[in-house]
């Protein structure tokens, strides 16, 4: 299962619970983990591209800790320019500034706003969030029409400032479902496109009506704002600037101001910002093994394990390391650090990665019957495999998927451990698995801290890079992956295959890999900000957020907030540079998306994301449209979606919400969840290999007749 819950053990909280006085600041001052947040003066933002200063007033909020916009909640609307100050160092020229009381409280107590002292703007995936207590969805546009967001009269806008006159940006509206109260429900409008990187937005909300039908009034700040007219709110003064370039903006996109409930501006952060960490890193390392790739060494081999492979290999390899330590579990009693002050990335003094030397991490290689045999063309081209999020390297060996397709195909599989979201294969005694790491992040109430969980997992993505090369360097002559004296291995021809979290992460992998160039990415999707709420797997990390903090609207700001450290390691925040624009010393790759409608676990709307910020065709037949992408029957080259349909919409006792909340199954019938059937597909199999081999996206579904049609596997 992938997406799994943050916890599936939850014996070790009450350790957790112990660590609650202790983890407000476990770093020196000032640093990226710690220290001690100064007063929020407010600041704006910067033009389209990664560099100038900001071209427009800023939102001075005087002062206050407080954007006084949205009353009841002190850090709405999220994101804002209000929180930008000027910094010529970055990218952008300016840098987020949050006030300790901004963020939210946690049983009694706030983190430090430290950890976002090194961003240079917002999230460009997550989605703006304010209040208007009381609102209805009436007239808002929906998952399933999100072509309403572009007309003239929609009450939400998005507009992109980069353009001129700035232009409208497709997205769907909708409210928190876990607001116990309509004054709780926090409003949200998710970009239906991944946003630019740099760039500077506006939000403006008009005519949403409560349930008397009746559009709300504005926040007597925004209103004072609106019409000019005087307030004894010291924000509004220092705001006037700003709001009358925010006005003439929305003006001339033919958005007036006159029924406006709510408006704001805010700036994406570079991408800088969010590449360059895990690109240092990979320079670094790769630099560090060269050609030969990392050294190694050889544990233990198994001959014929199931039906499909003819050799277990599992090693060591000896890896660039950029954490304080290598042991990728922590210990208890003071064997290791614990989650919340161990696991640092290691910077230099100009916060860059720096390299501590070197690491052991776990690899398995295996190689199938039909590559053993000879019956498969050789030599065998290499095939690594991203595991679901707290799983481990062994998903889909042992006979399963991964091992059925390798024999079937012919490829030598590579596998390891992703560092931070893994569970550990060999079920170390007391630490069960990252989980638990993640639910202490979350229970100790600082969402700062969960920069350390996205840390880890980029040593982990330099580790799934390090193991390619593993695979073409050196270890391609290793006598055990020789038969009758003859290397097995094509070092020429390495692929990617990843499900689920595997899918998620792996559009990372494919935006930095230098050694693979094509891609499978199955159940994947963007950002987390958008899959969380939507996945029954996160149900047990809700209900511990629920026992942190007070009310709703602050676990989504607690989500937004940890949405700026997620583009750091997810393709939010590396996704538009895999198949153009690529990043520094990377090739152009493709990728292939299959999802299935109605998945439980991670919503296909993050599929389409994905789709639509690589620019896939739409392989059809299909089962039903995306918006805003090109439908093309196969074969196409290039990257391309293709959707499944398991049944699941018109099942009995299922119910797959228009809202913020996953899936549900109310009958007897067994597990419905299509999450993992599309990977075990014949269909699935055969795309892969043609994907991989000719680059070609083809559909080898069939209609009734044997032609070519929409995968439907209705039961």
């Amino acid at each position: 299962m992938i997406l799994r819950t943050f916890v599936r053990s939850l014996r070790r909280l009450a350790f957790t619970a112990s660590l609650l006085s202790a983890c407000g600041s476990h770093a020196p001052t000032g640093s990226p983990d710690g220290g001690k947040g100064t007063g929020m003066n407010g600041g704006g933002g910067t033009a389209a591209g990664d560099g100038g200063a900001a071209a427009y007033p800023s939102g001075d909020l005087a002062g206050e800790d407080c954007d006084p916009m949205v009353a009841e909640e002190c850090g709405f609307p999220f994101p804002s320019n209000v929180y930008l100050v000027d910094d010529p160092s970055t990218p952008t020229g300016k840098r987020v500034h949050f006030s300790a009381t901004m963020l939210p409280l946690a049983l009694g107590r706030r983190g430090s706003p430290a950890a976002w002292n090194d961003s240079d703007g917002f999230s460009p995936g997550q989605a703006p969030l304010t209040l208007l207590p009381g609102a209805t969805t009436q007239g808002l546009p929906t998952q399933d029409d999100i072509g309403a967001s572009l007309d003239p009269g929609c009450p939400t806008v998005l507009l992109d400032t980069s353009t001129d006159p700035p232009s409208r940006v497709p997205h769907f509206a909708e409210l928190d479902v876990y607001g116990k109260t309509p004054s709780d429900q926090t409003f949200l409008i998710r970009p239906a496109v991944r946003l630019k990187d740099a760039t500077r937005y506006l939000v403006a909300i008009r005519d949403v009506r409560g349930a008397d039908g009746n559009p709300l009034p504005p926040s007597p700040v925004f209103q004072a704002l609106r019409d000019g007219a005087s307030s004894s709110d010291p924000t509004v003064a220092s705001r006037r600037a700003l709001y009358d370039d925010i006005f003439a903006k929305l003006s001339a996109a033919g958005v007036e101001k006159g029924n406006l409930q709510i408006a704001w501006d805010y700036t994406t952060a570079s991408r800088q910002n969010d590449t360059g960490q895990l690109l240092s890193m990979r320079d670094q390392a790769l630099a560090a093994v060269g050609g030969a790739g990392p050294s190694y060494t050889i544990r233990s081999h198994e001959e014929n394990p199931d039906p499909y492979t003819a050799r277990v290999i599992e090693g060591t390899m000896h890896a660039p390391l950029f954490m304080d330590h290598a042991q990728v579990l922590p210990g208890f009693g003071g064997e290791t650090p614990a989650p919340v002050t161990g696991f640092l990335l290691q910077r230099d003094a100009q916060g860059k990665p720096r390299q501590n030397g070197f690491g052991d991490f776990e690899f398995t290689v295996t190689i199938p019957k039909s590559v053993a045999a000879g019956t498969a063309p050789l030599p065998a081209p290499i095939l690594t495999q991203g595991h679901g999020l707290f799983g481990n390297r062994y998903e889909g060996l042992g006979g399963n998927y991964l091992s059925r397709l390798a024999n079937q195909y012919g490829y030598v599989t590579v596998t390891v451990d992703l560092v931070g979201w893994m569970n550990n294969a060999n079920q170390d005694p007391v630490w069960e698995d990252d989980g638990v790491a993640a639910a202490e992040f979350v229970m100790a109430g600082d969402p700062g801290l969960f920069r350390r969980m996205v840390d880890r997992g980029t040593q982990g993505i330099v580790n799934e890079l390090l193991a390619v090369r593993l695979l073409k360097g050196s270890f391609a002559q290793d006598p055990l992956v020789q038969y009758g004296g003859r290397p097995v291995i094509d070092t020429a021809h390495a692929y990617w295959r990843g499900d689920s979290q595997g899918g998620i992460l792996g559009t990372t992998f494919m935006a930095v890999a230098t050694d693979v160039t094509r891609g499978y990415l199955g159940e994947p999707g963007l950002p987390y900000d958008l899959l969380l709420m939507r996945s029954v797997d996160f149900g047990t990390s809700l209900s511990l957020m629920q026992g942190t903090y007070s009310n709703a609207r602050d676990i989504q700001l607690v989500l937004g907030l940890m949405q700026m450290f997620w583009d750091r390691l997810e393709g939010d925040g590396f996704a538009p540079y895999i198949a153009s624009d690529m990043l520094p010393g990377t090739p152009a790759h493709q990728i292939l998306i299959q999802d299935a409608i109605g998945d439980f676990q991670v919503t296909p709307l993050g599929a389409h994301l994905l789709a639509r910020a690589v620019g896939a065709v739409h392989l059809t037949p299909a089962p039903r449209p995306i918006f805003g992408l090109t439908d093309a029957p196969g074969p196409v080259a290039g990257s391309a979606i293709q959707e499944y349909d398991f049944g699941l919409l018109s099942m009995p006792g299922v119910t797959v919400p228009e809202t913020d909340a996953p899936p549900s199954y109310d009958g007897d019938g067994g597990d419905p969840d299509p999450h993992d059937r599309v990977r075990q597909t014949l269909s699935a199999f055969q795309a892969t290999d043609t994907f991989f081999r000719t680059g070609v996206a083809q559909n080898f579904c069939t209609d009734p007749d044997g032609g070519a049609g929409a995968c439907v596997y209705k039961e």
